[in-house]
């Protein structure tokens, strides 16, 4: 007996036809048959009762090994699970995930960072579109560690990494730019761009817009910083920022200000799936994650 007679004796039970359960797997029905005859004669008794029009009724042995053949491949997946785990930890590659925003803001920096740290280690990153995109990855196992923004995801585990104001660009001609923090009210009849949606951020921001019966003129959806920026620059509207974008030397001799939202945060951590344990280079990438955000945080 092998997992794919076991398998194969689910998919029979399931669909209660060998040509269906052919289908599911897929392969032909003469290799299927041919495996459920095996099974068959391996345990010696009957698991099926093959009707004239095709079903596969089980029989009253095939009923009671259903709940064998469960348990069987509950211990499978869980020992495929186990070696997976096995091989991630010995891995010296860290599988990433971040939101498009996150990765442009600071992520590059920092897998250079952890490279020059960690020679022989490598990083594969995925960019989303947004938050949710993200998350999925995590969920999908298509990365082990994801960027994420609050508020987290209680399915994961989660570094909190930064906490900064939520602020707009603001044109330097725009009277708006004399204020010290902007408030949802100034915000009535403003043309202002946003990442779109998907965001959590975007979420927040025309949730409280909402909640204080506030309706810009017209919300433009981006991701881009320096589009987001140009934006604002170009005096075509107000746009999303955060406190530390305002204070790197790029934007220095700009034609916008950056200026607290109200008293919103952007709340930045690194998640990965509850109960897994990392690999040393895994861990390593958390820790220079954490270095790197507390450094932005002293030397502003």
């Amino acid at each position: 007996m092998n997992s794919d007679q076991i398998v194969h004796f689910l998919a029979a039970y399931r669909e209660q036809s060998f040509a269906a359960a052919a289908r599911s797997i897929p392969m032909s029905v003469q290799g299927f048959s041919k495996s459920m005859h095996n099974l068959e004669r391996e345990l010696g008794v009957p698991l099926f009762h093959r009707e004239r029009n095709g079903h596969a009724v089980p029989t009253e042995y095939g009923e009671r090994f259903l709940a064998s053949a469960q348990t069987i491949m509950r211990e499978i997946d869980k020992l495929n699970a186990d070696l997976e785990s096995m091989e991630q930890l010995d891995s010296t590659t860290v599988r990433l995930g971040s939101s498009s925003g996150i990765m442009g803001s600071f992520g590059y920096d920092i897998v250079t960072e952890f490279k020059l740290a960690n020679p022989g280690c490598d990083v594969i990153c995925q960019t989303a579109r947004n938050d949710e995109m993200c998350e999925n990855m995590l969920v999908d196992k298509t990365a082990r560690l994801i960027f994420t923004v609050a508020p987290f995801n209680q399915e994961f585990q989660t570094y909190e990494l930064m906490s900064t104001h939520l602020s707009l660009w603001v044109n330097e001609n725009d009277p708006l730019a004399n204020k010290v923090r902007i408030e949802f009210d100034d915000l009535a009849g403003r043309t202002i761009a946003l990442p779109g949606r998907g965001y959590k951020i975007y979420e927040s921001i025309m949730g409280n817009l909402k909640e204080h019966g506030v309706e810009p003129a017209e919300v433009f959806e981006s991701d881009d910083m320096i589009w987001l920026y140009n934006f604002a620059a170009q005096n075509k509207g107000l746009a999303f920022s955060i406190d530390y974008l305002g204070s790197l030397p790029i934007f220095a001799d700009s034609g916008a200000k950056c200026i607290p939202l109200a008293d919103l945060h952007w709340d930045v951590g690194i998640s990965w799936a509850a109960g897994e344990q990392l690999s040393k280079a895994e861990e390593s990438f958390r820790d220079i994650c954490f270095k790197h955000f507390r450094n932005m945080h002293t030397t502003r």
